[in-house]
């Protein structure tokens, strides 16, 4: 359970140790730390969350599903910054699929809380292929680390992240 007023006078603090203040920086350094505290509230809102189950409907085995480019927004374990991107799902199911949907709220989950690209891929594919049962399955990350670009290494540089389960032969 966060403690809203503590991290924002906590960010105005880290702030002001930085050498910020509302003349030099033309922000109110309160109000921007409020806001803060609360932006961070909610991306990190996934630590102690119960991960959401997928709906479940009964299928034929015959074919691959795959969903493409679902947007993902977390934040660097290591930096406190953002990275960002998509994520794309492939499996071969074995009597069940899944409502669309509930793809979307478990990469969410995972996403909200301090993470590292290689783990969140981990952390996805292992829960969906957990609830699924499938055959296969693979989960891939391309994501911009806003740690490398804020560094000065380049900016737009994808990483890309594979994580496969099950009969990986089947991709």
């Amino acid at each position: 359970m966060s403690d809203l007023l503590k991290a924002a006078q906590a960010y105005a603090d880290f702030l002001r140790a930085l050498g910020l203040n509302s003349s030099n920086a033309h922000i109110n350094i309160e109000e921007s730390a409020h806001h803060a505290a609360e932006l961070m509230a909610a991306w990190m809102s996934g630590v102690d969350a119960v991960p959401p189950h997928l709906s479940l409907m009964p299928a034929s085995e015959e074919g691959k599903v795959s969903l493409q480019d679902l947007p993902f927004y977390s934040f660097c374990g290591h930096h406190f910054v953002p990275f960002f991107g998509t994520v794309s799902i492939e499996y071969y199911p074995y009597r069940k699929i899944a409502g669309l949907g509930g793809f979307c709220r478990v990469i969410d989950h995972f996403s909200r809380r301090p993470q590292f690209q290689e783990y969140l891929c981990k952390q996805i594919a292992t829960h969906l292929f957990e609830e699924l049962s499938p055959k296969a399955l693979r989960v891939k990350l391309n994501a911009r680390q806003m740690c490398l670009e804020l560094e000065g290494k380049g900016a737009g540089i994808c990483v890309e992240t594979v994580h496969i389960l099950g009969d990986g032969s089947l991709f």
